[in-house]
């Protein structure tokens, strides 16, 4: 990524409508709230077992998704961690966790779930601390520490692994450098070790030949002396983060260069972090100026801290960037940590943010459309927001009251274009013609002046617009109207006034989904028009099995897919007249439907008051999505849906509108990891302790054994996927006991009373949010052993007495 080729690559992005207001990208935030001991985050890693751990400025912190466990200083253990003030953090090739602080370097025994100290210093006011700021790892497994002072090499012994030697290393320094911060340690290859330093440029060091070579902004294009982090990329180049922007450094040729693309983008802001992400995207942390994402040394997305936004940035300053084994981007601020996670976001929301220009002029969004010319139209309770596609311009349409012929209420329930590109809306105050942005009301010689769900022109090019109080129908021309209403002549009387949805089959028929009045299907012929009604029949379980039809969907093979407001999805065969239907007990997320859209692979997505649900039509099976995936909210609203051209679905709801390609919402298929984090004996957690049943952590143990009374005992447990924690699910079995799997979503507690004496093992397995099982099982031997008078040798023993005393 940082290499510079001959011509850079331009990345060409389509946007099917382009306004400007702050980036789609959302961030969750984790911070004391959640568990974290302090907000100021320094260092994360990914553990091998797929642990998060943070360091902080109050301690050291274990994240498993769930919860946290903190790790503080304790003046009265000695084996507590050194200082609570943690710089960094690493694990070395054979999955040691080395924690580097203020004062010291410590080492993390898993098993004792203690810490083993180094390199601390004295804590004499006349001598300087020993402060741990870097850690890393040669080929040969040597630990190589850099601190505020000097640099340090830890050799594992051979005959004792657990044991080091402790080398310092005597850098061949010039007499100018007094002192020799060490910020970040990186080797290039056996015989290249890159130090970043705090105010003494890059140095160079062979540590075969002790051949050493300084970069400073004298002798060099380094920006700055002050370097806070360096990065290798996936290519073989450096890049270097300073106090005055980004340099890179070409590891062949040894020479540090100055990109002008880079610097066009980046500038000369204060970078403390840099990583490359699996896909090969660079991103920047900078001091106060929050993150950049680089595509390309020319192009980059900008993400800052917004008081507004509760999904920006949390803060502007970043201390420290990781991408863990699902993909998911861990960003350690000044606030907390920011999680960027690709699979929340495939929906992109759109909201109105008072702060921000050109964004729609209210969250609560009734109708959804796009012109032939590609403009977006979002109806509101405040008007209509258009972005028009030609020039980036954004319109707000707000009804001025003082004016004839303009809208008699804000509200915009529908908006419809008709063949002659004539737009139409259905407002409070009936039905309206936007020309020239100006609203005006279509003359009829009934009163068009009630509430316009829905508009469609049919085949013969009459408006048909169902309202608050039945249905008007235009002529081609506009300039005449009738109705249909409860109280027209009989065979013409609809069962509710309320139309919700108009939809015109294939076959050129009218059908009306109405609020309580069930299905109606419409005939015409030279004596007018005759309805027919399709109602809820308690007696038959092939009716409609709800009265309330709120929008209605035609698929290909002319099969009526029906929401309605309580009974789910009906299925309706016109020729048959058979319904069938799919609810909550089927899997769909909500019973109420507000809008339905299939995509191009015949899935119907639809609008609830609980989320987004996806039904495969072929195999009868239900994928949901909720707020916490990136839509508005959980709850949508009637008539805001829409399918353009392309292929992009539009719902919008309480909180504004989503739009997604249903191609790009894929299943998360990175797997998860099962873990074991606690054990309890009668509903209290058991320590580790030298006395105690648990003689390591629970996780470390291969084997628990038990006395016969300590029989009502629990398993604790998480799945290390982090892309949705509160989705993951989870199973447990204990063999010998249990007579297959339980399944029990996210609870993640195994609760077991009165076992028998014998063996058992115990089993977890783990899924994320999407259903993908762990293939990895996290199991443990337990043993109850039996009481004295039931073990053999007692038995054998008291067999053989009764036979000495026969």
């Amino acid at each position: 990524m940082f290499k510079k080729v001959g011509s850079l690559i331009f990345f060409i992005t389509l946007s099917l409508f382009v306004f400007a207001q702050q980036s789609n990208i959302k961030f969750d935030r984790i911070n004391y709230k959640d568990g974290l001991s302090q907000s100021d985050v320094t260092s994360i890693i990914q553990d091998y077992k797929g642990l998060i751990w943070m360091g902080t400025q109050d301690g050291l912190n274990l994240y498993n998704g769930f919860e946290f466990t903190v790790f503080s200083h304790d003046l009265l253990d000695s084996t507590s961690i050194s200082n609570n003030f943690v710089h960094v953090l690493f694990e070395d090739s054979d999955s040691n966790l080395w924690i580097g602080t203020e004062n010291g370097l410590n080492l993390f025994n898993r098993a004792k779930q203690n810490f083993r100290h180094f390199l601390k210093g004295t804590t004499s006011k006349n001598t300087k601390k020993l402060n741990v700021w870097s850690i890393t790892e040669d080929e040969n497994k040597n630990v190589w520490v850099g601190t505020d002072s000097k640099l340090f090499k830890l050799t594992k012994n051979t005959t004792t692994p657990s044991n080091y030697s402790i080398s310092k290393i005597n850098l061949p320094l010039s007499t100018k450098i007094n002192d020799l911060l060490i910020r970040k340690l990186l080797f290039i290859n056996a015989d290249e070790l890159l130090i970043a330093t705090e105010s003494n440029g890059l140095f160079l060091y062979n540590p075969t030949t002790k051949v050493l070579e300084q970069f400073t902004t004298e002798n060099s294009k380094l920006k700055s002396n002050i370097i806070w982090d360096i990065h290798k990329d996936s290519q073989g180049f450096i890049g270097i983060a300073t106090n005055n922007g980004i340099n890179i450094l070409n590891t062949q040729t040894k020479t540090i260069v100055s990109v002008k693309e880079l610097d066009n983008v980046i500038g000369n802001k204060i970078i403390k972090a840099l990583y490359e992400d699996k896909s090969g995207i660079i991103w920047a942390g900078t001091e106060n100026d929050g993150l950049y994402k680089l595509k390309s040394l020319s192009n980059a997305d900008h993400y800052l801290y917004s008081a507004t936004i509760s999904t920006s940035l949390s803060s502007n300053k970043i201390n420290i960037i990781l991408e863990d084994r699902s993909g998911i981007i861990w960003i350690g601020t000044q606030a907390g940590i920011n999680k960027f996670d690709k699979q929340k976001q495939f929906f992109k929301h759109y909201q109105h943010w008072p702060d921000l220009p050109n964004t729609i002029n209210s969250n609560m969004v009734w109708s959804i459309f796009q012109d032939k010319s590609e403009n977006l139209y979002i109806g509101t309770n405040q008007g209509i927001t258009i972005f028009e596609n030609s020039n980036n311009i954004v319109s707000y349409l707000k009804p001025d009251f003082t004016k004839e012929n303009n809208l008699k209420n804000e509200g915009v329930y529908s908006i419809y274009q008709d063949s002659k590109g004539r737009i139409y809306t259905g407002t409070d105050g009936g039905v309206f013609e936007l020309k020239n942005k100006v609203f005006l009301p279509l003359s009829c010689n009934e009163k068009n002046t009630s509430r316009t769900y829905t508009i469609i022109e049919d085949s013969k090019n009459r408006l048909w617009a169902g309202t608050k109080y039945g249905i008007l129908i235009f002529s081609e021309d506009r300039k005449n109207c009738e109705s249909i209403t409860t109280k027209k002549n009989v065979g013409t009387n609809l069962p509710s006034n309320v139309i919700r949805v108009i939809h015109e089959s294939k076959n050129g028929v009218i059908w009306l989904g109405t609020d309580g009045g069930g299905l109606c299907k419409v005939s015409e012929n030279e004596n007018g028009f005759s309805l027919k009604i399709y109602q809820r029949d308690e007696r038959s379980l092939n009716s409609l099995n709800n009265n309330s039809v709120l929008t209605i969907y035609e698929d290909k093979a002319g099969i009526f897919w029906i929401g309605t407001f309580g009974g789910g999805l009906n299925k309706f065969n016109p020729k048959t007249e058979q319904f069938d239907y799919f609810t909550e007990k089927e899997g769909l997320s909500n019973n109420v439907i507000y809008g339905i859209l299939s995509d191009n692979k015949d899935n119907l997505w639809m609008s609830t008051n609980k989320g987004v649900s996806c039904f495969d039509t072929k195999k009868n099976f239900f994928r949901n999505f909720e707020d916490s995936d990136g839509l508005q909210s959980n709850e949508f609203n009637t008539g805001a849906f829409f399918k353009n051209k392309y292929g992009e679905l539009f719902f919008g709801g309480i909180n504004g509108f989503n739009s997604f390609f249903p191609e790009d919402v894929k299943r998360n298929t990175s797997l998860p990891i099962p873990y074991i984090t606690n054990f309890y004996l009668f509903n209290k957690p058991v320590q580790i302790g030298s006395n105690s049943i648990l003689t390591k952590h629970i996780s470390e143990l291969d084997e628990l054994i038990l006395k016969h009374k300590q029989n009502v005992i629990s398993f604790e447990f998480a799945s290390m996927h982090y892309s949705f924690p509160l989705k993951n699910k989870h199973a447990y079995m204990l063999e010998n006991f249990d007579e297959d799997w339980v399944y029990v979503n996210n609870n993640r507690r195994a609760n077991y009373t009165n076992l028998n004496p014998g063996e058992y093992l115990f089993k977890v397995k783990v899924a994320n949010s999407d259903g993908v099982w762990s293939k990895e099982v996290s199991q443990l031997r337990v043993i109850v052993e039996p009481p004295l008078w039931a073990t053999w040798w007692f038995r054998t023993i008291t067999i053989l007495l009764i036979l000495l005393l026969v």
